[in-house]
């Protein structure tokens, strides 16, 4: 498929790590479990209960966002392949958007949870339900670890980004797994965003540029 009239379609990756910024940035500090008690999870749900249904709204959008960069990047790494065929890179790409935005999802349904029986049910079925909200990353960390060694790989092999980006993405593929996989985690969204306005202008360049006529 070709790409390149459809360069706007790259800006979904830039679009998604926006929105999904936001959506976690207008909810705010979430109490923890451990940290904060029962009844102050409880309290917090209560008090912010449009707020959370709000950034949940955002994140789901945030990841049918990157479902559809994924699809993107699929078609732009098939361009550059040598043999068009091969599809088992690009799909493995697509397939950790699409455990991404699961995440998104399941962080988004248990916010829900949390904010419809927030104060109907006992403090320590809250406390749970917001324990599992806490550490759901996993699923996240998935996702974006197969994104991230699929466009490392698509990079060094075949180009489909500048030489020095595959580069990064291995070293952000290398310290995921590592006690700084935090800083691989935000660096890897900057990384998408970046390779969303790199193919977008690449594909917008290529398509002003006029056909000359032999």
């Amino acid at each position: 498929m070709n790409t390149q009239g459809q360069w706007h379609m790259a800006l979904t990756g830039l679009a998604f790590v926006i929105l999904g910024v936001v959506s976690f940035a207008i909810v705010g500090d979430v109490p923890t479990p451990g940290d904060d008690s029962a009844r102050e999870i409880v309290r917090f749900y209560e008090d912010n209960e449009t707020v959370v249904a709000v950034g949940s709204v955002l994140a789901c959008l945030a990841g049918a966002l990157f479902v559809l960069f994924g699809v993107y990047l699929r078609s732009a790494i098939r361009a550059v392949q040598p043999d068009p065929g091969g599809d088992l890179v690009p799909l493995a790409l697509v397939v950790g958007t699409a455990i991404f935005a699961t995440g998104l999802a399941l962080d988004s349904a248990l916010n829900v949870a949390l904010i419809d029986t927030a104060g109907d049910m006992s403090p320590a079925a809250t406390e749970a339900l917001s324990a599992l909200w806490n550490n759901d990353f996993p699923v996240f960390g998935t996702g974006l670890f197969i994104v991230m060694l699929s466009l490392a790989y698509s990079t060094l092999r075949y180009g489909v980004l500048p030489k020095w980006m595959g580069w990064v993405a291995v070293v952000l593929v290398v310290i995921s797994p590592t006690p700084a996989g935090f800083v691989g985690f935000l660096g890897g969204l900057v990384f998408i965003a970046v390779t969303s306005v790199v193919l977008a202008v690449r594909g917008r360049r290529t398509t002003a540029t006029p056909m000359v006529s032999a």
